[in-house]
């Protein structure tokens, strides 16, 4: 969801469209200075950007696009920031393949499979145990982008 304006001056997200049809890509660790990402992820593949079209985004608008949909967003040229707020939204069969375990927040229903380790809901908004919870949750989050995904297609049958 945008937050501030998404547009191609503030480097919107730009698709290939039909992307989200592929087998799971492999991605790479991209080291330039200019990637905001702390992982740097980018497709280990080369893409045709021939056909990559841009998702504008207005404040408030939001973008839905499948996992697997080549993306990617660019260096803003606007001279204010370019704020969004992304989630993600998985079925609770989902399993978690990584090597540190997961946090997720249940949002409906009943978890019946417990493939990760439930998230708390906000107590104390701005008071230090949730200052604290939140960094563990951060720094967990990132451990598991250091580490990578490396899964093969018998362990996600």
């Amino acid at each position: 969801m945008a937050l501030t304006v998404a547009d191609e001056e503030a480097g919107c997200m730009q698709v290939i469209p039909g992307s989200h049809k592929n087998d799971f890509i492999d991605h790479n660790d991209d080291s330039d200075p200019n990637n905001m990402i702390p992982r740097g992820q980018g497709l280990a593949i080369e893409v045709d950007t021939k056909t990559a079209e841009s998702m504008p985004l207005q404040p408030g608008q939001m973008s839905l696009h499948h996992t697997k949909l080549f993306h990617a967003s660019f260096n803003n040229r606007r001279t204010t920031r370019r704020i969004g707020f992304g989630i993600s939204y998985i079925p609770a069969e989902v399993k978690d393949i990584g090597n540190t375990p997961a946090h997720a927040l249940l949002v409906r229903g009943e978890d019946k499979h417990n493939n990760f380790l439930p998230e708390k809901r906000l107590a104390a908004p701005g008071s230090p145990e949730q200052f604290d919870y939140h960094l563990s949750l951060m720094k967990q989050f990132r451990k598991r982008q250091d580490e990578g995904a490396s899964f093969s297609k018998a362990k996600i049958d």
